[in-house]
């Protein structure tokens, strides 16, 4: 059954019968996707929701499900992962703090951002994005995707005062930055 629950991540009830009658909720598939990350991946809060509760490991490693939900603006989904995660391990665990800043930056989680910054996050290293279609979305090179910092992604998503810590981090770095 394991095939089946990644198939039917958008029907709740499907995905509801499927682990009740015993489908594996963190069995990875060849690629290393769990049902969480495609769920997380496609936004299906409540899909995200119920495998949650049956256990569902929030953070299995790559591909890292917060970061799916956050690259394609899956707030809500994003949100219920970082209620789930270790945070204060992330900080201060290799490049997982690069992806949890990315994330935090990505969603606007104005609480998340001053811990990374505080365990040492680089504000200016770059991170290959795939997924980036809202901006130059008629430029053929946008499929290639993008080296962004997590400064960028708060910017396009509006996130003001996420700019505003970003920002001073950077500043406090590199105070004679004038391309700020």
């Amino acid at each position: 059954m394991r095939l089946a629950i990644d198939d039917s991540f958008g029907n709740l009830e499907i995905v509801r019968f499927l682990v009740d009658s015993g489908s594996p909720v963190n069995d990875p598939d060849l690629w290393g996707h769990t049902p969480l990350v495609y769920a997380a991946d496609a936004g299906n809060v409540e899909t995200v929701q119920l495998l949650l509760n049956r256990g569902a490991d929030p953070d299995p490693g790559i591909p890292w499900p917060l970061r799916l939900a956050a690259e394609k603006r899956h707030v809500k989904a994003a949100e219920l992962l970082l209620e789930r995660i270790d945070v204060r391990r992330k900080i201060t665990s290799g490049d997982d703090q690069l992806w949890l800043l990315y994330s935090a930056a990505t969603c606007g989680f104005v609480k998340i951002v001053p811990a990374c910054l505080d365990a040492g996050g680089n504000v200016g290293r770059r991170l290959f994005i795939r997924y980036f279609p809202f901006l130059h979305a008629d430029d053929e090179s946008s499929r290639n995707g993008y080296y962004s910092i997590p400064l960028d992604w708060a910017r396009l998503r509006g996130h003001s005062a996420v700019v505003r810590l970003l920002e001073n981090a950077r500043t406090a770095l590199w105070p004679m930055d004038i391309t700020l």
